[in-house]
Order: structure tokens, then C-alpha cells, then sequence
């Protein structure tokens, strides 16, 4: 063997510490990246705090590092980071006022830490990315996630918050964020109900086996629940509309393709936001066959 593959090659061992575990079961894993992202405003910090609040009680994780760099202390303070994450043991949380660098920089200091398994049983939080590069550039963005990749190779789970286009359709910046990253998810709020927020949260890159996921947040305790039953994720406007649907679809056995279905429910046949409220919960409220290459819409009980 030549002296430069002397120490660095694959072993058995090596494989045998690359086994993946569920840190949240479907969602989040240990040893990958996971990048969220949505439109501002739909809460992805209550998400990602509640989300560390339940790595915390997992035996793989021993250490949190959260880097905070979108959030005020005082915004911190309000949604309970201080009451209910700040005293947790094995939880670092870093903002920009408490580090003496840029976040950048910051995130290029840990990376030089980040040696041969250096880092198993660690989780990196990254709130957001806006506030670490400017991601409209493709050359910060390869450099960033090459560091995101770096801490990873070095045992790290990273989560990572990000933003999506301006239509809302896919993620914003560079095509090196989805090269990069492990499994994708693109985050709705979708309902409020007293102190828990829903999100909806969906697939749209994976290498692990990711699923689709509904969430709640309690933003009181920060507690973070899957929600099982689909109707709750609804809110006001959107409940009455699958319940007016599902009235009309039992009502009519055969099937109605959406245009038709739209306008029994009082709606222009192209409204496209009741349209894809329809398309959105095919499967869930309805199923839908393709007949002569129409769908067709029919109760689903």
C-alpha cells in the first residue's frame, strides 16, 4: 500500500459507525442533512426549537449547538427558548451577539474541529441560511454547504432552515443547497389553534427514507407532536371546504372531476387555491381516477 492511503482507508468498522438512526422516526436521521425551507412567517424556529427539544431526550444525541443567527434575544425570550431549551444540558445555543465573528466565520471555526468522527452524537441547528451567506450567490452557496458537508462527514446531524422562491415553489438560491443536502422538506403552516401550531411538511429530496410529516408545536412548552389525524392540520376556511366536499362527493357516486366539483362547492371551475386544496388532499378526503385522462374525484371514507 502507498504511504497516502496509509490511515484513511475504508475499514468494516467504518460502515459499521455510518448506520443511520431515527432521531425522529421517518424524519429526522442521525449522520444527514436536513434542510427545511418555507416562505417567511410560517414559523420554521417554533419548528426547529421543538424539534431540538425532542433531540434532547434522544440517547444518540449528546450535544445541541444551535446557531441562532435570524433571532433577537427578546424573540428568543417570547417563544420560550429561555425557559424551556436555555438549561438543557448538552444545548449550546450561539446568536450574533454572542459571538465576536461573523456567523460565517463562526461556521468555518467549527468546521476545523470537524475531523474523522469528531463529531457523532452531535446535532448542528442552523437558523437560517439568509443570515449566514448571500444565498442568490452561487459561489457562497457551494462554499457553505461544502462546510455544512464537512461537519456532517465528521459524524454531525445538521438541520438546516432556509427560505423558498418568491412563488413559493421551490428553494431559494443555488442548485448546490438540494445537491447537497440529504433529505428536503418544504414547510406550511397550516393552522393555529390556541397555543399549538400545525405544519405541514413535505418531501421534496431524499436519499433516506423520509416521509412526509404533520407536526404540532405547543408554544408554550415547546412540545412537538405528530399529528395522525389530518383534520386537525385544517384551518377555519379549509375544514368547511373538505367537509362541503366530502358532502357533495358521497352525494355523487360516480365522481366529479374538479371542474364540476368546484362549481357544485360555489367556485369557478379554474379557482385555482380550492383547486389545489382538492389536489392537495387526494388520498386523504378523496381518491382520484384517471378516466379518458380526466380526473375523476370520488369520496374516499
Amino acid at each position: 500500500m502507498f504511504e497516502f492511503a496509509k490511515g484513511c482507508a475504508v475499514t468494516a468498522e467504518d460502515f459499521d459507525q455510518s448506520d443511520s438512526v431515527a432521531l425522529i422516526d421517518g424524519f429526522i436521521y442521525s449522520g444527514s442533512v436536513t434542510l427545511i425551507y418555507s416562505p417567511p412567517k410560517q414559523g420554521k424556529s417554533w419548528l426547529a426549537y421543538g424539534i431540538a427539544k425532542r433531540i434532547t431526550q434522544s440517547e444518540h444525541i449528546e450535544q445541541i449547538y444551535y446557531l441562532d443567527m435570524d433571532n433577537s434575544f427578546s424573540t428568543m425570550k417570547e417563544r420560550g427558548f429561555d425557559r424551556h431549551l436555555f438549561e438543557i444540558e448538552g444545548l449550546v445555543c450561539m446568536t450574533k451577539a454572542t459571538i465576536d465573528v461573523t456567523p460565517l466565520q463562526k461556521l468555518q471555526e467549527i468546521v476545523r474541529y470537524a475531523k474523522k468522527d469528531a463529531f457523532m452524537g452531535v446535532l448542528f441547528v442552523i437558523d437560517t441560511i439568509k443570515d449566514f451567506i448571500d444565498f442568490g450567490s452561487a459561489g457562497q452557496a457551494k462554499a457553505f454547504m461544502n462546510l455544512i458537508v464537512e461537519i456532517r462527514d465528521a459524524g454531525a446531524t445538521v438541520l438546516v432552515l432556509h427560505h423558498s422562491t418568491k412563488n413559493e415553489k421551490g428553494i431559494s438560491g443555488d442548485q448546490a443547497f438540494i445537491n447537497s443536502s440529504d433529505n428536503i422538506y418544504s414547510l406550511r403552516q397550516t393552522n393555529r389553534d390556541g397555543d399549538k401550531l400545525y405544519f405541514a411538511l413535505e418531501v421534496t429530496h431524499a436519499r433516506g427514507l423520509v416521509e412526509d410529516k404533520n407536526y404540532s408545536v405547543d408554544t408554550q412548552s415547546l412540545t412537538l407532536v405528530e399529528e395522525i389525524d389530518v383534520s386537525v392540520m385544517l384551518d377555519e376556511h379549509e375544514s368547511e371546504f373538505v367537509h362541503k366536499a366530502r358532502e357533495v362527493l358521497r352525494d355523487t357516486k360516480e365522481g366529479l372531476n374538479k371542474s364540476k366539483l368546484l362549481s357544485k362547492l360555489g367556485y369557478r371551475k379554474d379557482d385555482k387555491r380550492h383547486g389545489s386544496i382538492l389536489e392537495e388532499h387526494v388520498g386523504r378526503f378523496w381518491s382520484v381516477k384517471r378516466e379518458r385522462n380526466i380526473k375523476i374525484f370520488r369520496i374516499k371514507e
